[in-house]
């Protein structure tokens, strides 16, 4: 067959007994490692060129708060979809009287602070949402995004009477 890296013949026969075992006989062990890497409380370790391959990307934080802003109008109320992270979620506001033109519309606070202000992509959920655009478009405020929070805000004229879903995304800065 020819050389394997020594001098010596391969031999692609079942390995000989080592002492008293003969190895691929009897019944086998399944082990299993598990590997911690030390992290500061509420960090992970960094990975560092490394390319991660998942089927699904999940948040693990509590659901984050939520509040309406003069943009929603007076008496507005907001909720955050059951299952919602700082990672994504659904954001839900019903407009209350007077919605006020070109201002916050809706804050969400995270449950945890980033280190630096993260990335943030809103997008219509709903017919209703989808529907403003243009001078009422509602839409993620970068300007007011914080370690903390972020906002969605109205253009420059007010939004109409309803019922707003947003789903929301946020991608940490590099370094946190």
């Amino acid at each position: 067959m020819g050389d394997f890296c020594t001098d010596q013949p391969f031999n692609s026969g079942a390995p000989g007994p080592i002492g008293n075992i003969t190895p691929n006989t009897g019944t086998f062990t399944v082990l299993t490692a598990t590997v911690s890497v030390a992290a500061p409380v509420g960090a992970i370790a960094a990975l560092t060129d490394t390319t991660i391959l998942t089927n699904h990307l999940s948040g693990n934080s509590s659901i984050p708060t939520i509040a309406v802003d003069a943009g929603a109008g007076t008496g507005a109320s907001a909720t955050l979809t059951t299952g919602s992270t700082d990672l994504a979620g659904v954001i839900n506001v019903i407009t209350g009287a007077t919605p006020v033109a070109a201002s916050l519309f809706a804050t969400i606070t995270f449950s945890t602070a980033f280190l630096n202000a993260p990335f943030v992509v809103v997008t219509p959920a709903n017919g209703t949402a989808a529907s403003q655009s243009g001078a009422v478009a509602l839409y993620a405020n970068a300007g007011s995004t914080t370690t903390t929070a972020f906002s969605v805000s109205c253009g420059s004229s007010a939004p109409a009477a309803g019922t707003y879903q947003f789903a929301y995304i946020v991608i940490g800065q590099k370094g946190g």
